[in-house]
């Protein structure tokens, strides 16, 4: 399974990242693309749903961190 990745604006100062599926070194660059975009706005707080995410990789927990 690919990995689904959606950001949500819960507040004006915090993003949440829910994610869906396998975090791995083949789909771990989608999730990179995404926290760039996080990293350019005004975002002060940037919460990880991983309720979904069935399997995560030491890359997956490289990009989290």
């Amino acid at each position: 399974m690919a990995l689904t990745v959606r950001v949500t604006q819960d507040r004006a100062f915090s993003r949440t990242v829910h994610l869906r599926g396998r975090l791995d070194t083949e789909t771990v660059t989608i999730l990179d693309d995404e926290l760039s975009n996080l990293a350019s706005s005004p975002v002060d707080v940037v919460v990880f749903d991983l309720a979904n995410l069935e399997y995560i990789s030491s890359a997956g927990l490289r990009s989290i961190f």
